[in-house]
């Protein structure tokens, strides 16, 4: 009865009905759904030739000339460069800017659907293009419109402001209905991962989507509330998170969330039908040991049932996949292990069959993560040829028994001849415990190892033509060392690969120095310099929040962001631009940094100073600060370890009069107060054209910069030059009116060549308070 109804919640709609016909006045051959719906127009007896410069201008030109044929409205193609919102915007039904993506000589233009700027769920319009020597032609445009849809049916404008909002994990699991029922989920282990909002039109039919392998055991997702109708748009939150059921592993869901009333109205799970056992990460890591000598009876409780993602379907199923496929290169004569019948891959740890499950779950699990962040696959690995070869039981070091890994590359011509492309050719690991052949454990059980690899070397080949930074090894180290880092129950955290002694290396190096001995005395190796690199890689991590001990959910996004921000600085690299230098690399991580994260819907530019000061700690331009750091007199003295009380800064005051003295005083509502602040300078010369700006709160606001905060009376002053390692200067008093519920004050100093990261936020780009505030030592913020 269980099984059956939830194939029904699942199955498809029976009224969708394609139909295919020739239009003579188009030339085109034009699909329909029900007959009246145009989803897809096919140019190929004809194809549309726009003379344009660019792909974008050639799809917009398209558009607009066939908008009838695709049955869009003009009014709809206002806004086509324009990129989807997440706050709402005063418009109606717009298709925006959503990608554009290069395949050889065909060019993909895709717009999405928005109401009131927001996206609409999957609807939207792609534009399909062949790339001639001054023109296009257009070989096919799809769209996928949704119902129809109208601003006037769904909550205004200022519900949705005040009503969406992210909605956490304690939330989800109650609305997912495993909070207080039996089931075979597991509530403490749902992870949500990224959200967004988004306009949803409500089909009770297509509730919950859930894999048919598990129809035993479907969500008992609790009663949509009545006044949510078949049919009717609701805003919601896109929510991507992991969850795990009894005896099985982690599988990815996506749930949409109504703003409102919080209910689920759609659920999603992303998982296929094959499993096998692996280890979520190093033994070490996950509970703290046993090490790889350990016996099967220690490590084998340890393993976890995991849904084996893109693989190719198979009788018998192997272990290959769109991202990897498991195969014998060299060293040990050993086949990787196949399945029949749709038997999961279950084996012991110290087997070299295990090896292989690890192996294509880790490095498909790396490119998964790659794109997780909206890195894509093939733009942002071009070179490569996937899946790549991936060899569990190699001999890197010639047939002797090694804990080593090894990516290996291959290369092609560019089309003028003088350029060399590079990209993945295979993976080769080894052993964990080289020493105890007869009961092998590989290395691949390592989440650690792939990501040194695949992280480091893998992606450096692809975007400088080489396994290796000119200045360190690679950047492998460090992502091993902070995805692990948040929930890791290892002995140190300071240990990069804790799991596997012969490998020693540390992520805590703080005296060793760029420019220092351990840098310019490193051997060909370059393994010294890749922990100086990892140290300064943490420290940046720590500071974005990886040092709050509280809060997991805090140390996960700042380790997603710090790797995010390395891998699209390697993105940022070519053949000839590999950095030399570290402060080669540091620029490169700036660059990364002032892009937006625009999948996640986070504005760039947070973190620059951050950035700077990490490179700083570890002894880059000699250990200096900048030359001009003005700051906020807090008690962190202008540095940028991490502060989880940011709002509570101490050299910023009240005063009922404005007298001039120190000592905080309770703001008086309604009337004139009087704000003061300390600031310095910690720079190696004088700061000049000092400028003091002052700013507090709307009432009940997000404090969301610049949206949520009005200047005081008096918005600015200005100061005294400051010398460098100059003595604290009071700057005020800030005539401003309190009012009433809570009040927070922002004060912002800025001198030429330090200006505060106010500068870069604006109308159509804002930051909340957690991420600008602290990761700028020119703001100071208090809660009065």
């Amino acid at each position: 009865m269980v099984k059956r109804l939830a194939r029904l919640m699942r199955r498809p709609r029976t009224n969708q009905r394609r139909t295919i016909e020739f239009d003579e006045t188009s030339d085109a051959y034009i699909i329909r759904e029900n007959h009246t719906t145009t989803r897809d127009v096919l140019h190929n007896q004809r194809p549309v030739l726009i003379t344009a410069a660019t792909a974008l201008d050639a799809a917009e030109a398209y558009l607009h000339s066939h908008a009838g044929l695709l049955g869009l409205d003009e009014s709809e193609l206002s806004n086509l460069r324009n990129l989807p919102r997440r706050e709402p915007d005063d418009v109606g039904v717009e298709y925006r800017f959503l990608s554009e993506k290069r395949q050889f000589d065909v060019t993909t233009v895709t717009y999405q659907k928005t109401c009131l700027g927001i996206p609409v769920w999957r609807a939207g319009i792609s534009v399909h293009l062949k790339h001639l020597s001054n023109a296009f032609k257009i070989i096919c445009a799809q769209t996928n419109k949704g119902a129809p849809l109208s601003r006037d049916r769904i909550m205004p404008i200022d519900d949705i402001a005040r009503l969406i909002k992210p909605i956490d994990e304690e939330t989800l699991v109650s609305q997912l209905g495993i909070a207080d029922r039996v089931s075979r989920f597991l509530p403490g282990t749902l992870r949500i991962a990224h959200q967004n909002t988004m306009i949803h039109h409500y089909d009770t039919e297509q509730r919950a989507q859930t894999l048919g392998l598990f129809d035993t055991d479907g969500m008992p997702l609790p009663r949509v509330p009545d006044d949510i109708v078949d049919g009717s748009d609701n805003i919601v939150s896109a929510v991507y998170f992991d969850l795990t059921r009894t005896g099985s592993g982690s599988t990815h869901w996506v749930a949409l969330v109504e703003a409102r009333t919080q209910s689920v109205l759609y659920l999603e799970e992303f998982a296929n039908a094959v499993n096998g056992m692996t280890f979520l990460a190093d033994p070490m890591t996950t509970h703290g040991g046993p090490p790889p000598y350990a016996a099967n009876a220690e490590l084998n409780p340890l393993r976890v049932s995991t849904a084996l993602t893109n693989l190719v379907e198979g009788e018998p199923q192997e272990l290959k996949g769109a991202n990897v496929k498991i195969v014998d290169i060299d060293g040990v004569d050993e086949l990787p292990p196949i399945s029949k019948n749709g038997t999961d891959f279950d084996f012991l740890v110290h087997t070299n069959n295990f090896a292989a499950v690890n192996a294509y779950y880790n490095c498909d699990r790396f490119f998964t993560f790659v794109e997780s962040l909206g890195l894509n696959r093939q733009d942002y690995f071009p070179w490569t040829e996937f899946p790549i070869a991936v060899d569990h039981r190699g001999a890197p070091r010639g047939g002797v028994a090694s804990t080593d890994a090894q990516t290996r590359g291959n290369s092609s011509p560019g089309p003028n001849g003088t350029e060399v492309r590079m990209g993945i050719e295979s993976v080769v690991f080894a052993l964990a415990e080289p020493n105890d052949e007869a009961r092998p454990i590989g290395n691949a059980n390592d989440w650690r190892v792939v990501l040194h690899e695949l992280g480091g070397h893998g992606t450096l080949l692809n975007h400088v033509a080489s396994t290796r930074f000119p200045f360190a090894h690679s950047t492998g180290d460090s992502l091993a060392a902070i995805l692990n880092d948040p929930e890791s129950n290892a002995g140190t955290r300071w240990e990069t690969f804790p799991w596997i002694s012969e490998y020693d290396r540390w992520h805590n190096r703080n005296a060793w120095k760029w420019d220092g001995p351990e840098d310019l005395g490193d051997d060909s190796s370059q393994l010294d310099q890749e922990q100086i690199l990892s140290t300064t890689h943490f420290r940046l991590y720590q500071s974005m929040g990886g040092a709050n001990t509280a809060q997991v959910a805090v140390r996960r996004f700042a380790a997603k962001y710090a790797a995010y921000l390395i891998l699209r600085a390697i993105q940022t690299l070519t053949p000839v631009t590999s950095p030399r230098h570290a402060s080669d690399w540091l620029c490169n991580l700036i660059v990364a940094d002032t892009g937006d994260w625009t999948s996640e819907g986070l504005s760039g530019g947070a973190y620059e100073k951050v950035v700077y000061w990490a490179f700083e700690k570890q002894g880059l331009f000699g250990g200096e600060p900048p030359p001009v750091d003005v700051y906020i007199a807090d008690e962190r003295g202008g540095t940028y370890e991490y502060m989880s009380d940011y709002a509570n800064c101490g050299a910023i005051w009240n005063r009922i009069a404005g007298d001039g003295l120190e000592g905080h005083q309770i703001p008086v509502v309604g009337l004139s107060n009087f704000a003061y602040v300390k600031i310095q300078n910690r720079g190696t010369t004088a700061a000049k054209s000092v400028i003091v700006e002052a700013f507090q709160n709307k009432p009940e606001s997000r404090l969301i910069y610049p949206d949520d905060w009005d200047p005081m009376v008096t918005p600015r002053i200005s100061a005294a030059d400051l010398l460098p390692n100059s003595p604290e200067v009071i700057v005020g008093p800030f005539e401003w009116v309190p009012s009433a519920g809570d009040n927070y004050i922002l004060m912002a100093v800025s001198a030429n060549g330090d200006l505060s990261n106010l500068v870069k936020f604006g109308p159509d780009k804002s930051i909340p308070d957690c991420r600008l505030v602290p990761n700028d030592n020119n703001l100071g913020m208090r809660k009065v």
